[in-house]
Order: C-alpha cells, then sequence, then structure tokens
C-alpha cells in the first residue's frame, strides 16, 4: 500500500469533521488525535493515534475497509 493511500484516508477522516455522515461517526473517537505512528503490515496499515487508539485500514475489493478500536 502507497503513502498517499495513507494520506487519503487520513484526509477523509478530517473532511468527516464537517460532515454529520452516520457512516463516519465510527471516526469520532479519532477525529482530533494526535497520530503518534503509523505500522505498514503486508495488507494492512494500522494507525496509532493518542489515547492508545487504532484505526486498521486495508483494502478489499478495491475499496477502504476500516476498523477503529476502542470504536
Amino acid at each position: 500500500m502507497r503513502l498517499a493511500s495513507i494520506a487519503d484516508t487520513v484526509a477523509l477522516i478530517n473532511r468527516s469533521k464537517n460532515n454529520n455522515n452516520s457512516e463516519m461517526a465510527k471516526f469520532d473517537g479519532i477525529k482530533g488525535q494526535e497520530l503518534l505512528d503509523v505500522e505498514l503490515g503486508d495488507n494492512e496499515i494500522t494507525l496509532i493515534f493518542k489515547d492508545n487508539r487504532f484505526l486498521f485500514v486495508r483494502i478489499e475489493n478495491g475499496r477502504f475497509v476500516c476498523e477503529s478500536v476502542p470504536e
């Protein structure tokens, strides 16, 4: 996965700050949080935020799939 994809994902999260779309509500916990580290795996990128929050990003069927912990 390219670093540009990471930037696109972070931009998507940041744009959701101005969007009340319920689909983006799962990212409320990481909005405005400081990004501490990025780990690149074989099929996944993990974004580690302040306060022990994680965002796992992978591509399935040509689309981004994101899971956040805690939700």
